[in-house]
């Protein structure tokens, strides 16, 4: 039979196929994901054939198993039954083609050997013909296999061969880019991994230092009660500066749980300025500038104050021979029209914190990058890098925006605004001052792997009065149970412990003995470790590592004398 083509509509088709291409081709230069790309070359493939199904599998890491990647309009039931299909000399069609590195083309599924261990996966669908090809690298490397599948019996035309190579073609393309793209990404991680450990080792060194130091003074010196007193605040604000470290981590991952309240920002800045004098040094005046009325918003107190610990550092780094850092908080409205200004900006009311220093500035070079993780002009060492990405994370999670004004020799100024929440009068009513830590004679359980913090909790529950029976692990926690369970009225256990015992299971298995057990729960972990004891976080007797001595005191003896609480 002849059949006539119509000039016009072959050019017509020959342009789109072009077109298509090209389109393909600009998606892999701009870096689409991976899977856009494949589909849509599986699609364009699908359009030049009737009936024709296309599908692209790619070759896993260890080279032994193709995974499903694109096939817009074959079977899902059929794609995930072949998904992880091995490599081999009889593999169907594109198990076989990976293996052999050749095209492999089957015109009857029902009656080919290649596929008789598997033409049941088929047979359902009614897929008849399958051809296959190897997508290979241009070092002759399997990165996958392309495949052509009909409905009916039947051979390749040319035009149909001529298609299988021109789409294994683009699909190494794109594939092969996004490989080495990812590799990139891997080591560009691993570089900012050794960056950040040199940032970090730098600052927890310090604090160890400051630690130890003071530690040394408190065995060995002859001291007064008042350099004794000064000492231990200085082993206080070392341990507190760690914690922060901390926090800026999980922060900067977005690991830690948002823990929002109505807050009066001009009090917030005002507590962490007793800090921030200490941390600057004495050769930088601090100056404060508050806004009249309070400035009710409802956020993060301990981000707020990473917030300002971080810019506080990067301006103390910029002020090394001495100047002046100055904190403002103030009432502002931004409106529709200067809102349209910035792409950050939203009208609204809002609470501003202005940090300003007179330091040595940012380069205008390097004012674009300021925010991303891990960039740093510090030396080796000198800084991790993740300051200021901490800062742009912990505004962006509380509906907030940071500007940023700043000349070489003439300091800078970042202005971080914050969403105004409704007046709330009792932000400005002074706080009561603390009770005195409220003392007991209850026997507790104390369950904890680390030594030094078990040591530490027992000693300080039992200056409080308490009597105390220890664990090292949830299994000996058990055995003291067992012999002492009449006595015990309260457990203080940790959430995540070795030897397959976590505390909820341990305290679950306590309270179905003794129902009026008490339990404080816990932890330094983030929520991903946690798991489904994540949960516990919400509940009033969980208490964050690390936390005051004086902290958990209040919160066991709270909670033997309150109602149980309804534990997730």
């Amino acid at each position: 039979m002849t059949r006539t083509i119509i000039p016009d509509l072959w050019n017509g088709r020959t342009k789109g196929l072009r077109a298509g291409e090209n389109a393909i081709l600009e998606m892999i230069a701009l870096g689409a994901p991976l899977s856009d790309v494949l589909d849509r070359l599986m699609r364009l493939s699908e359009a030049r054939f009737e009936g024709l199904l296309a599908s692209i599998l790619l070759l896993d890491p260890e080279g032994k198993r193709l995974r499903h990647a694109a096939a817009p309009s074959l079977p899902a039931d059929y794609m995930r039954a072949i998904d992880g299909t091995p490599i081999g000399p009889s593999v169907g069609s594109c198990g076989t083609a990976a293996y052999r590195k050749e095209m492999v083309i089957v015109t009857d599924i029902q009656t080919d050997p290649l596929w008789a261990p598997f033409k049941y996966l088929a047979e359902p669908h009614g897929l008849r013909a399958c051809w296959s090809t190897p997508i290979v690298s241009r070092r002759g490397k399997v990165l996958g296999t392309f495949a052509m599948y009909y409905r009916e019996v039947r051979s390749p035309s040319r035009a149909e061969l001529r298609l299988l190579k021109g789409t294994t073609h683009l699909a190494g393309i794109a594939i092969e880019k996004a490989q080495l793209e990812e590799r990139l990404r891997q080591v560009q991680k691993m570089e900012a991994f050794g960056q950040l450990a040199g940032g970090i080792a730098h600052d927890f060194n310090n604090v160890l230092t400051a630690i130890k130091g003071n530690v040394s003074l408190l065995q060995t010196a002859k001291l007064s009660d008042s350099e004794r007193t000064a000492i231990t605040y200085e082993i206080s604000d070392a341990a507190d500066r760690a914690a922060s470290l901390t926090r800026q981590l999980l922060s900067f991952s977005r690991r830690r749980l948002m823990q929002p309240q109505a807050l009066d920002l001009n009090k917030v800045v005002a507590e962490v300025v007793k800090m921030l004098r200490r941390l600057i040094g004495e050769h930088i005046i601090l100056e404060t500038r508050y806004a009249q009325d309070a400035l009710p918003v409802f956020a993060d107190a301990s981000m707020l104050e990473q917030v300002l610990v971080n810019l506080a550092v990067n301006s103390r780094d910029a002020m090394s021979d001495g100047g002046r850092l100055t904190l403002v908080t103030s009432r502002v409205r931004v409106g529709r029209s200067e809102a349209v200004r910035s792409r950050n900006r939203r009208p609204g009311q809002y609470a501003r914190l202005s940090v300003s220093d007179t330091g040595a500035g940012i380069a205008a070079e390097h004012l674009p990058r300021i925010f991303e993780p891990f960039f740093t002009t510090k030396e080796l060492g000198k800084g991790t890098g993740l300051g200021l990405s901490t800062v742009l994370n912990i505004m962006e999670q509380h509906r907030g925006w940071i500007e940023v004004e700043s000349q070489v020799g003439e300091g800078a100024t970042f202005n971080l605004y914050l969403p105004r929440s409704a007046e709330n009068k009792s932000a400005s009513v002074p706080a009561a001052e603390e009770p005195p830590v409220p003392r007991g004679t209850e026997t507790i359980l104390l369950v904890e792997d680390e030594e030094t913090v078990r040591r530490s909790i027992a000693h300080t529950l039992a200056r409080y009065g308490y009597r105390v029976r220890a664990a090292n692990s949830g299994a000996a926690g058990l055995e003291i149970w067992r012999q002492h369970h009449e006595s015990i009225q309260l457990i203080v256990t940790d959430v995540v412990m070795p030897g397959g015992v976590s505390g909820r299971a341990l305290f679950d298995q306590m309270r179905s003995e003794k129902p009026d057990l008490k339990v404080i729960f816990c932890s330094g972990y983030t929520d991903e470790i946690l798991g489904n004891d994540a949960l516990l976080r919400g509940n009033p007797n969980f208490i964050e590592k690390p936390f005051a001595p004086e902290k958990l005191v209040r919160k066991i003896r709270a909670c033997l004398d309150g109602a149980e609480e309804e534990l997730p």
